[in-house]
């Protein structure tokens, strides 16, 4: 009797149960799942990695947006110049009387600001102050 429970016992080893069976097709679909998770995972942190890169590009853009063109800058300044030129030569002229001086700073207008629009006001108050001479010499 022992000699047969003993050969049972040999016989039950040697062959797979249906319940080992049962848990062998459980492990490998665990470890199919878990590799299929893992995968998942991955994907996920590179698509987050990706949205971090593009919202920090984002905001890179938006800064250098907000930065203003030096160019522009640039030609604002040469503007404002040139019309304080203007000005100063208009009251020159108009209030002060100083016809000679106002003639130099219109004339320093054409000559440092050439293609400048306050250039061309600068041109034709020239006009009008030679226009106005040659009236008075007429006379």
């Amino acid at each position: 009797m022992v000699a047969l429970s003993i050969s049972a016992l040999m016989f039950r080893t040697t062959e797979p149960t249906t319940e080992q069976e049962k848990i062998a097709v459980l492990e490998t679909r665990i470890k199919q799942l878990q590799a299929r998770t893992d995968a998942a995972l991955s994907l996920i942190q590179e698509v987050l990695d990706e949205e971090r890169r593009q919202s920090r590009l984002d905001e890179l853009q938006a800064q250098l947006a907000s930065i203003p063109d030096p160019l522009e800058e640039v030609q604002n300044q040469f503007d404002k110049t040139a019309f304080i030129l203007v000005y100063q030569a208009d009251r020159l002229y108009r209030e002060l009387n100083q016809t000679d001086s106002a003639v130099e700073n219109y004339n320093r207008v054409i000559e440092l600001f050439p293609e400048n629009r306050w250039a061309k006001v600068a041109r034709q108050r020239l006009s009008e102050i030679e226009n106005k001479k040659n009236l008075i010499k007429q006379i």
